[in-house]
C-alpha cells in the first residue's frame, strides 16, 4: 500500500467517524424536538377543588371539582378517582389506592374545555356524610382538616398519562401536617403507578 492509498483510507475513515458523531448529533436533536412536541402539543389534565361553602354553612360535606384539559389535544378515556376524608391535624392524608371513592369518567375534554362534578366524604355505609357536632368542632378548632386526593388516568395521541392531586383546607388558623398532601401532587406518562 502506497502512501497516498493510505492517506485516502485514512481521510475515508475520519470521514465516517465525523459522519457517525453527525448522525448520533442529528438523532438527539430530532429526540428533543420531538419531546418538546409532546409537552406542548399533548393534553394535560388538570383537577381543581372548590371548598365553599363556608364551614357553618356545610351540611352535607360535599364539594365541587372541575376537570380541565389545559392542553393542545383531546384527553380521552379520561378516568378520575377521588377520595374526601376528614384528618387529623397531625396526620397526613392515609392516601389510601384501593378504594378511590368517588369518581368520574369522561370519554373526552377537548382542549381548554372543563367540567365539574361533585365528591363528597362518605361514612362506612357509603351515605354522604353530614358532620356530627365533635366533626365540626375539631373543623372549627382546626384539631382537623378536610383532604380530597385522587388520581386521574387519561389517554391522547402520544399515548397514556396520569395525574395524581391532593387539595386540603383547615377551617381554622392552625398547624396541619398537609406537607404529605402536597407533595402527593405529580404527573407522569404510561398507566398510572398507584
Amino acid at each position: 500500500m502506497n502512501v497516498i492509498t493510505a492517506g485516502a483510507a485514512f481521510i475515508a475513515l475520519w470521514g465516517l467517524v465525523i459522519l457517525n458523531s453527525t448522525l448520533k448529533v442529528t438523532q438527539t436533536s430530532a429526540n428533543t424536538a420531538h419531546d418538546a412536541l409532546v409537552q406542548t402539543q399533548r393534553a394535560w389534565v388538570q383537577i381543581t377543588a372548590d371548598f365553599s361553602p363556608a364551614l357553618k354553612d356545610i351540611k352535607e360535606v360535599t364539594y365541587r371539582m372541575k376537570l380541565a384539559n389545559v392542553g393542545n389535544t383531546p384527553a380521552k378515556r379520561i378516568d378520575v378517582r377521588n377520595i374526601v376524608r376528614l384528618v387529623k391535624s397531625d396526620e397526613p392524608p392515609p392516601f389510601s389506592v384501593t378504594s378511590m371513592g368517588f369518581g368520574i369518567e369522561a370519554k373526552v375534554i377537548f382542549p381548554k374545555a372543563d367540567t365539574s362534578y361533585p365528591v363528597s366524604l362518605v361514612r362506612p355505609d357509603n351515605s354522604i356524610a353530614i358532620l356530627t357536632p365533635t366533626e365540626r368542632g375539631d373543623l372549627e378548632n382546626g384539631k382537623s382538616y378536610i383532604a380530597i386526593y385522587g388520581s386521574a388516568v387519561y389517554e391522547d395521541e402520544f399515548g397514556f398519562h396520569w395525574t395524581h392531586f391532593c387539595f386540603w383546607k383547615g377551617y381554622a388558623n392552625g398547624i396541619y401536617a398537609s406537607e404529605a398532601c402536597v407533595s402527593y401532587n405529580d404527573v407522569g406518562e404510561g398507566k398510572n403507578p398507584y
